[in-house]
């Protein structure tokens, strides 16, 4: 049983009920009045109407915006988010070629650092070798090289007052030939006296004062070759 809906007439509501103010307007009545407006009565905008039609055009133009913002930021953050798995990826699959790299780069430099030290290690001993050779045949060719190196070790001590020479058993004669020659040389020598030792070496000396024992042997004179030798190799490594 159907029945039909038969809505009121809103023009013979009104016409009927004129003291009923209504308030029902179409949107285009809100925006301006049109001639179909002016036909059929309608009063003009209010000015509360216009307020809340400015109000919704201003919501609808920030949602526009807004909007668009958030796609701009979601296009964006995408984007970043695609560049940093790329990356990611990128990192993951050069690790172990980096980790290689790496590692060869620290054999490598092991490697240098004792080849470097290898070759240290046999300069110095190849110096040592040649300057033993050099001082043999100094002192074995030219006996008078003991006089030189025995007037510089005397210059050396600071009591002289009573002095003990004590030298290689080859080089003491010639030392006994010298030795008026080096007080007369060398100021301040009250008492000189020499004596044989076989513990040391030609060419070496070492003398006795009461304050102590000045070492001229030619170990020492090695030794600080050798150290002399170490410096310069290490102030080298600093500055490679």
């Amino acid at each position: 049983d159907c029945r039909t809906l038969e809505l009121p007439d809103v023009e013979q509501e009104k016409a009927a009920k004129p003291e009923i103010k209504t308030e029902v307007y179409l949107f285009e009545d809100l925006c301006e009045e049109t001639p179909a407006s002016r036909a059929a009565g309608a009063q003009p905008v209010s000015a509360s109407a216009q307020e809340a039609l400015s109000e919704t055009e201003a919501i609808l133009r920030q949602a526009t915006e807004e909007a668009a913002r958030l796609k701009e930021q979601a296009r964006s953050e995408g984007l970043a988010q695609g560049l940093a798995e790329a990356r990611q990826q990128v990192e993951e699959r050069l690790a172990p070629a980096i980790a290689a790299f790496l590692k060869a780069g620290e054999e490598l430099g092991q490697l240098r650092r004792q080849l470097i030290e290898r070759q240290e290690k046999e300069v110095i001993e190849l110096a040592l070798a040649i300057a033993r050779k050099v001082i043999h045949q100094e002192v074995t060719q030219n006996p008078q090289t003991i006089v030189g190196i025995l007037k510089a070790i005397l210059q050396e001590t600071v009591d002289r007052e009573e002095l003990k020479v004590h030298l290689n058993p080859e080089d003491f004669d010639v030392g006994m030939e010298c030795r008026d020659s080096l007080l007369a040389s060398v100021e301040g020598i009250k008492s000189l006296s020499l004596e044989r030792d076989p513990n040391i070496s030609r060419g070496g000396v070492v003398v006795e004062t009461h304050l102590g024992e000045i070492d001229g042997r030619v170990e020492r004179q090695l030794d600080e070759i050798e150290q002399g030798l170490r410096t310069q190799f290490y102030r080298r490594r600093r500055t490679d």
